[in-house]
């Protein structure tokens, strides 16, 4: 017995009707309603994808200004921790004789200075001459602040003058405020 093989059916189906032969395919209505849909998908993707990208773009920079104030503040309590002369004016410059440099080993003479919205640091690694002295052009930029000042606290009262007696600071970095303690 022989084997009947039949052909295989096409993949779009014929029809017949009348003198012309039509085929069954997707009508432009249906191509049409897919394409919304589809776009509608990939435009919400996008859009959750591109707020996605900018909230983690805006912890990022938070993260960024948080780690420069701890810096900032760490620096400041290696300084003011190791200081054998301290000098405080106006809540926007101190100077100091200190072992808490960052720079040069040992003892220094460090400026920290607050002009025009920068904070500056200075550095000399011999705590010679003038305390208030340093090198105008040696200035290291240490940031950009809104808001920036040291202050010394003796209990309830806070002073932005001081010659080196109190022991507790206050330190206001943009809308951070820390708390540094000197131990005599």
């Amino acid at each position: 017995m022989e084997r009947v093989v039949k052909p295989k059916a096409d993949v779009m189906k014929k029809r017949f009707i009348g003198w012309k032969t039509y085929y069954k395919a997707f009508t432009l209505l249906e191509i049409l309603v897919v394409i919304l849909i589809l776009s509608v998908f990939f435009s919400t993707l996008t859009f959750l994808f591109k707020s996605s990208f900018d909230t983690a773009s805006e912890v990022l920079t938070k993260n960024r200004e948080l780690q420069r104030d701890i810096d900032i503040f760490w620096q400041l309590t290696r300084a003011i921790y190791g200081a054998q002369k301290l000098l405080l004016h106006n809540g926007s410059e101190l100077y100091l004789i200190t072992t808490g440099g960052i720079f040069y080993p040992g003892v220094v003479k460090a400026v920290y200075l607050y002009k025009n919205g920068t904070l500056y640091y200075y550095e000399f690694p011999y705590p010679y001459g003038s305390l208030e002295s340093y090198n105008s052009s040696e200035l290291k930029a240490l940031g950009r602040f809104d808001n920036f000042a040291l202050i010394a606290l003796y209990g309830n009262r806070e002073v932005k003058d001081d010659q080196g007696r109190a022991t507790l600071f206050k330190l206001i970095l943009d809308n951070q405020t820390f708390y540094l303690k000197r131990f005599k």
